[in-house]
């Protein structure tokens, strides 16, 4: 049995290797989606990727990405448009896409009882389910709201309703124009 617990703590140290906070969501080099084709530009929802910057203080701002400047971040809140200041302390994540994480759960959970069909390869079937499914649903999670580092805020402007910034005719200060 302690061979069996070598290799299960073996194969989990390969697979620890595996999780990594880099921050390649931020290279966009791939269009997803269909193609529309006849659509005028006024028919086109366009708008930013939701993002939320929780403050050192715990405060939460939640909102649409309007435009991406050196240090701060432009959000269309509930309240109107807010520009919202971020330094390292503060953590920025921002929302890709809906998590699949309950599906690699349910996933996880049938490929788990599948083994009972294993016989004496349960030991090695069982936990390799178990630790990928575990390792799996997690990343399930961060891959959908990563977050991202103060040094590459600049290149949140990917996510931006406005990627060049913010138009000359919006108004900074108060309710933005839509």
């Amino acid at each position: 049995m302690s061979r069996a617990l070598r290799i299960l703590a073996g194969m989990a140290l390969l697979l620890a290797a595996c999780a990594s906070t880099d921050q390649r969501f931020l290279e966009r080099g791939t269009v997803q989606g269909e193609r529309v084709e006849g659509l005028k530009a006024d028919q086109v929802p366009v708008h930013g990727f939701t993002v939320w910057v929780e403050k050192g203080d715990g405060k939460k701002i939640t909102g649409e990405l309007l435009a991406v400047e050196a240090e701060r971040l432009w959000l269309e809140t509930a309240d109107g448009v807010q520009a919202v200041s971020v330094t390292p302390a503060d953590r920025v994540v921002v929302k890709l896409s809906e998590s699949d994480q309950r599906k690699t759960v349910l996933w996880s959970v049938v490929g788990a009882l599948s083994t009972a069909s294993h016989g004496y390869f349960l030991i090695f079937t069982l936990p390799a389910w178990a630790v990928t499914g575990f390792r799996t649903s997690g990343s399930a999670e961060r891959d959908a709201e990563p977050e991202v580092m103060s040094a590459n805020l600049p290149r949140l402007y990917q996510f931006a309703r406005f990627p060049q910034g913010l138009p000359a005719g919006f108004e900074k200060d108060g309710e933005g124009k839509r």
